[in-house]
C-alpha cells in the first residue's frame, strides 16, 4: 500500500516515460505536418475531443469508483481478519485451562502457544496464497513443525488445510479436558468467521472485474489521445505539443490508477498491505501470549507498505 504523502512525480514519470515519449513523438509530428506543411485537413474542431474527454472522464469515474470499492472491501476483510485474530487468542488464554491438575501449567502453555502460532502462520498463508507467492515461507517455517509442514505440502489450498488442522487440535483439546465442550463451540464458531474473511478474500481474487472495462476504456483513451492535438493545432500551434501530453497523460493516469486498484492482491505497491498486517497480528498475539520479545513490525520502503 502506498504511503507516501503526496505525488512521487519520478516515480510517475519513470514509469510512463515510454508513454510520454511516443505521445510526444506524433504530437510533433502533427504539428510539424499542419504548420510547416500547411496541411489543414488534419485539423479538427476543438468540440470534437471535448465531447469524447467528457465521455471519456464520466467513464474513467464509473470504473475508478468501481476498481476502489474492490481495494477497499478487500482493506475491511483483512480489518476483520485483525479483529478477529485477536478475539481468537483472547479465547485460547481465557478458555483453555489445567483444570482439576489433570494437566500441568507446561502442558497448558505449550497447547496455548501451538494454537496461537498455528492462526499466525494461517495469517502468513493466506498472505502469500492470494498473492500467489509461496506459502512455505520461513514464516511457518519458525511457526509449525516439521511434520506438519510436510502433510501440507499435500494439501492444494493450504491456509483452509491450516484451518482445518487448527479445528482437530480444537477438538483434542476438549477431549484431553482442557476446555468443556461450550468453549469448545465458541472457538470452533471463531474459525467459521475466519474461513469467512478467507472466503471473501478469494472472492474478490478470483472474481475478475469486467475486461469489457478495461479494453473499453483504453480504446477510448487511444481515440481520444489521437485528436486533441488535432483539435488544439488551430488554436494555439507548437504550444498543442505539451498541452496535449499534459491533458492526454491525465487521463491516463486515471486509467492506470482504476486498473492498479482492482486488483489488491497481486502484489503490487498499491496491494493492501497483507504481510504488514500478518506481522502487526503476530506481535499482539505474542504479547497476548505473554512474550516479551517479538518481531520487528514491517516499515515501509520507498513510501510503499506491503
Amino acid at each position: 500500500m502506498v504511503l507516501q504523502e503526496g505525488f512521487r512525480w519520478r516515480y510517475i514519470i519513470r514509469y510512463n516515460l515510454s508513454f510520454m515519449f511516443f505521445y510526444m513523438i506524433y504530437c510533433t509530428f502533427i504539428a510539424v505536418l499542419t504548420i510547416e506543411f500547411n496541411i489543414a485537413d488534419l485539423t479538427t474542431s476543438i468540440a470534437v475531443p471535448g465531447i469524447l474527454g467528457t465521455a471519456l472522464s464520466i467513464f474513467l469515474a464509473f470504473r475508478t469508483n468501481s476498481a476502489y470499492d474492490r481495494w477497499w472491501e478487500a482493506r475491511k476483510v483483512w480489518g476483520e481478519i485483525v479483529n478477529y485474530s485477536r478475539s481468537s487468542t483472547r479465547q485460547i488464554m481465557t478458555f483453555l485451562r489445567a483444570g482439576d491438575s489433570l494437566h500441568t501449567n507446561e502442558e497448558l502453555r505449550k497447547i496455548r502457544e501451538e494454537l496461537a502460532y498455528r492462526h499466525i502462520s494461517w495469517c502468513y498463508a493466506l498472505s502469500n496464497s492470494l498473492r500467489g507467492l509461496d506459502p512455505f515461507d520461513e514464516n511457518l517455517g519458525r511457526l509449525l513443525s516439521a511434520k506438519e509442514i510436510e502433510e501440507l505440502r499435500t494439501q492444494k489450498n493450504v491456509p483452509n488445510a491450516i484451518l482445518q488442522n487448527q479445528a482437530q487440535r480444537f477438538r483434542e483439546a476438549e477431549k484431553q479436558g482442557f476446555m468443556d465442550k461450550f468453549y469448545f463451540l465458541r472457538m470452533d464458531d471463531m474459525l467459521n468467521r475466519l474461513c469467512d474473511a478467507m472466503g471473501k478474500c478469494e472472492r474478490i481474487k478470483n472474481t475478475v472485474f469486467p475486461p469489457f472495462y478495461s479494453r473499453f476504456a483504453m480504446m477510448l483513451l487511444w481515440f481520444f489521445a489521437f485528436l486533441v492535438p488535432l483539435g488544439l493545432i488551430d488554436e494555439i500551434h507548437y504550444l498543442s505539443i505539451p498541452v496535449s501530453l499534459v491533458i492526454v497523460f491525465v487521463f491516463y493516469l486515471l486509467e492506470e490508477l482504476g486498473y492498479t486498484l482492482e486488483n489488491p492482491f497481486e502484489n503490487k505497491a498499491a496491494d493492501t498491505p497483507m504481510t504488514a498486517l500478518s506481522r502487526n497480528i503476530e506481535i499482539n498475539i505474542r504479547q497476548q501470549l505473554g512474550e516479551s520479545e517479538t518481531p520487528a513490525p514491517i516499515r515501509k520502503k520507498k513510501g510503499i507498505l506491503m
